[in-house]
């Protein structure tokens, strides 16, 4: 394991990491507020590709900010047709 010294040499890799927590983090608040749960529970029952991107996403296959991007194209989908 590689370590490292007080120099900011671990900022690249912190950085990368708080970003995907922070993306995380971001969706969490939008799919599950008291606004956008029943609805994103709704549409999730609907579709048959999210439990795909759900998993991809937990197998590494994709980050945060490829299934944010993915809910946006679906949610567009979604309200306008």
């Amino acid at each position: 394991m590689k370590r490292f010294r007080d120099t900011g040499e671990y900022e690249p890799y912190f950085s990368k990491i708080k970003g995907e927590m922070d993306r995380a983090n971001l969706l969490r608040n939008f799919l599950f507020s008291d606004c956008t749960k029943a609805l994103f529970i709704n549409a999730l029952s609907r579709t048959r590709t999210m439990p795909y991107h759900f998993m991809d996403l937990m197998s590494g296959a994709i980050a945060y900010k490829d299934l944010f991007a993915i809910i946006q194209q679906k949610a567009v989908k979604l309200v306008f047709g």
